[in-house]
């Protein structure tokens, strides 16, 4: 039992490792800012640092830890590199604890998915306030771009290491509260570490080349509310996906202004799918919990 949920463990912290890391640096590599091999040492160090430092805050989100909540969260984060379809680890790994345990705390789930599509909101509201105000302020007090751009550089690297910090304590560190012992902590770091550093690139280079012409207006507002929003719900111990805000704040971003960044056709098709994260992973974890117990 204890072998069979380290292995299923171990192997659900290397799949969300490789496909966070675009989430986290690709943007910046997408504007040249960075490279790759630099970009996957920033985020291991910053997700690990995140996950360490504030893993604990997501203490409060793990509600009945078992191999059946593991289990059906690994077997729906595979969905994405099967079949395409961007479903959330976070939402499912929640949602899996009260599907495995008889649908115990359904009245906390509920609340839950108030509270993540009211983040969303939030998220695409703020984001699209401050591409404006920022678009604005530009307009009528830029008098050196190139100085802009110099500054607009090294904001990118430091907003690539916050939103990996970030995302480490709330995904990762959300992770690592799953554990029982130092043993399966330390396993947990080096399957992040090889994940990353082996298979970051497909992640990476999507996020990259989907972004590449995005304005650097665009990336500063999206990164920073994103950051911010995922740093409130860690310390709230509210897991959030990740993927969800940053699609939801370039979705701000670009109506903004005139260059759409995401249209809204995708836009509601991956809302629609991360949400789904949550009845798939409420009905695979019920029905993997009475071939378990049978």
């Amino acid at each position: 039992m204890d072998t069979t949920y380290t292995i299923t463990l171990v192997a659900l912290m290397a799949i969300a490792a490789a496909s966070h890391t675009g989430i986290c640096v690709g943007i910046p590599v997408g504007s040249g800012l960075i490279g790759r091999r630099e970009a996957v040492l920033l985020y291991i160090v910053a997700a690990l640092t995140g996950a360490i430092l504030q893993g604990k805050l997501m203490a409060k989100a793990v509600l009945a830890p078992s191999l059946c909540a593991v289990l059906t969260t690994t077997a729906i984060s595979t969905l994405p590199a099967v079949l395409g379809i961007p479903l959330s680890i976070n939402f499912a790994l929640y949602t899996s604890q009260i599907g495995c345990n008889s649908l115990v705390g359904i009245d906390a789930l509920l609340h839950s998915v108030m509270t993540w599509i009211a983040i969303t909101v939030m998220i695409a509201f703020v984001t699209y306030s401050l591409e404006k105000s920022i678009l604005s302020s530009l307009v009528s007090r830029c008098r050196s771009p190139r100085r802009v751009l110099s500054w607009f550089r090294m904001f990118m690297v430091l907003l690539g290491m916050f939103m990996s910090f970030v995302v480490g304590a709330n995904t990762f560190g959300y992770l690592f509260m799953f554990t029982t012992s130092a043993v399966q902590q330390l396993l947990l770091c080096i399957a992040f570490i090889c994940s990353a550093a082996i298979f970051s690139s497909r992640s990476i280079m999507r996020v990259a080349f989907s972004f590449y012409r995005i304005r650097f207006t665009q990336a500063l507002s999206s990164l920073i509310v994103v950051i911010a929003f995922i740093e409130i719900a860690t310390w709230f111990g509210i897991p959030f996906s990740a993927s969800l805000a940053v699609a939801s704040a370039l979705y701000a971003a670009g109506h903004a202004s005139t260059f759409h960044i995401i249209s809204t056709k995708s836009f509601l098709y991956f809302v629609t799918a991360q949400f789904l994260s949550i009845p798939t992973a409420l009905f695979l974890g019920s029905i993997l919990s009475l071939a378990i117990t049978s």
